[in-house]
């Protein structure tokens, strides 16, 4: 996204405001649907900018924040005043958001099914390494157990995660 134009530090400090009070609002539940929109468009930008560094979970809250701006997610817990409203959330917003979720974690399970991810256990090696040898956690992130750790725990998560949203002890 070279067409991007690139600001100067003070206004992209102010879209980082912008977004962290849409958040705000968001978490509030007050101009929900405007703070979800204004929430991703912030972050879109950002993350189109960014040359360096992708990251599919960023792209994930983006369209989290799109996808709540169509629900009825501010009904519950909501600063502004609905006492009218009917407090239930149909069922087709719920699934929506989850199945989103599922497809994520779905195809971050299938990524992992390869010879990289589960026996050279690669990034995880990697950003062990690369991890600083200074750092309070280095102790713990520099073993062979927390590499196995991070490593299957994470194949599990991303397996797993889709049962365990949609199961219903």
């Amino acid at each position: 996204f070279d067409w991007l134009p690139l600001f100067p530090q003070p206004v992209m400090m102010a879209i980082l405001g912008l977004m962290g009070v849409s958040a705000l609002l968001i978490a509030m539940g007050v101009f929900f649907r405007w703070a979800c929109w204004l929430f991703s468009l912030s972050l879109a930008f950002i993350f189109f900018q960014e040359k360096s560094y992708y990251n599919n979970h960023i792209y994930l809250f983006i369209l989290l924040g799109m996808m709540l701006s169509f629900t009825h997610a501010d009904r519950f817990y909501s600063l502004r005043n609905n006492t009218n409203a009917i407090n239930a959330i149909p069922r087709w917003q719920q699934f929506m958001l989850q199945a989103q979720f599922v497809i994520v974690y779905f195809y971050g399970g299938l990524t992992k099914l390869k010879p990289d991810w589960l026996f050279l256990r690669e990034p995880v090696a990697t950003m062990a390494h690369n991890f600083p040898a200074d750092h309070f956690m280095a102790p713990f992130f520099k073993t062979e157990f927390s590499i196995y750790l991070l490593t299957y725990g994470g194949f599990l998560l991303d397996i797993l995660a889709p049962l365990l949203l949609w199961y219903k002890p």
